[in-house]
């Protein structure tokens, strides 16, 4: 595996990780940007080796690489993979979604992944307008559930939906 796109394998201070999110967050709205942070960190989860966000709305690599190399937040850029090392040595990915979709992309990107695996094989996956997690769920006929209660048990018996308002299981 290569090492250099990983980041750092042991987890950074949790005030300097703040810090570079914040500013991280910052300048994406600087930038006329909606992103939000993304992946296992989201869910509670011990350090995966970088900090993950989504964008609403879609850049070309071109863009991408222009964009993060002007930021004074990073010092080395992978273009082509919307990753960018900061100076403190904290790999970053961007993740990107249509804005219509926001709400599923931030569910697939966050996990965890057998429950992600799971709400894919659902009626409604996928059909926007989804602009939000509250909204994608309700497309699969699920109510809210905040990142760290994802899980398959959440999820009711196998080959059975929620009802609309997640109150009793329905044949899908």
């Amino acid at each position: 595996m290569d090492r250099a796109h990983v980041g750092l394998l042991a987890s950074p201070d949790p005030v300097l990780l703040a810090g570079l999110e914040k500013r991280i967050v910052d300048w994406a709205r600087g930038q006329g940007w909606f992103l939000e942070r993304t992946g296992p960190l989201r869910r509670g989860q011990p350090w995966p080796g970088r900090l993950e966000f989504i964008k609403k709305g879609i850049l070309g690599p071109e863009v991408w690489g222009e964009v993060l190399q002007a930021s004074t937040i990073f010092v080395e850029v992978v273009a082509e993979k919307r990753e960018a090392k900061s100076a403190e040595g904290i790999w970053v990915k961007f993740f990107q979604s249509p804005g219509a979709l926001f709400g599923f992309a931030q569910l697939a990107h966050t996990g965890p992944t057998d429950f992600v695996a799971a709400l894919r094989s659902r009626r409604g996956w996928d059909q926007a307008p989804a602009e939000d997690e509250r909204a994608a769920l309700a497309q699969v006929g699920l109510p809210w559930m905040a990142p760290e209660q994802r899980s398959l048990g959440r999820l009711g018996a196998p080959g059975r939906s929620l009802g609309q308002h997640g109150s009793r299981p329905v044949p899908s």
